[in-house]
């Protein structure tokens, strides 16, 4: 499968990119993708990256890949109808996302709601256990 790796940090960290772009990259070798192309941003947040996903359509149009290729759903946006959006888009062109972290295209956002029903999990354990210490 060809992929077109995309990393986002949300602050000015070229050290963080950077090291998202090689693990990406590390992980499209161990899984036999191609990478034909490779955006990387920072400073832009997960809430308002509408810019960057139009670049992003625009080279489905254009480019010779499969996927796009991501650590997780969050990195194409925090907000799940944006997401989808932009799944929907992808598809118009034949192409999907692949999230590192677990599931491709519609699947992907399932890693996003993973993530928010462990962290309130872990929330609502730890005032359980405060609570109950008393």
């Amino acid at each position: 499968m060809k992929v077109s790796i995309y990393a986002r940090v949300c602050y000015q960290d070229q050290v963080a990119l950077e090291k998202q772009v090689e693990r990406l990259k590390q992980y499209a070798e161990t899984n036999g993708y191609i990478v034909t192309s490779v955006t990387a941003v920072s400073g832009i947040s997960g809430l308002n990256n509408r810019e960057s996903l139009q670049s992003m359509i625009e080279m489905a149009e254009t480019n010779d890949f499969d996927a796009i290729l991501v650590t997780d759903s969050s990195r194409i946006s925090r907000d799940m109808v944006t997401y989808m959006e932009f799944v929907k888009e992808l598809e118009k062109h034949g192409k999907t996302v692949v999230c590192m972290s677990g599931g491709s295209g519609y699947d992907g956002m399932l890693d996003g709601f993973k993530r928010i029903i462990n962290s309130v999990g872990i929330k609502n354990k730890a005032v359980f256990e405060t609570d109950n210490s008393r």
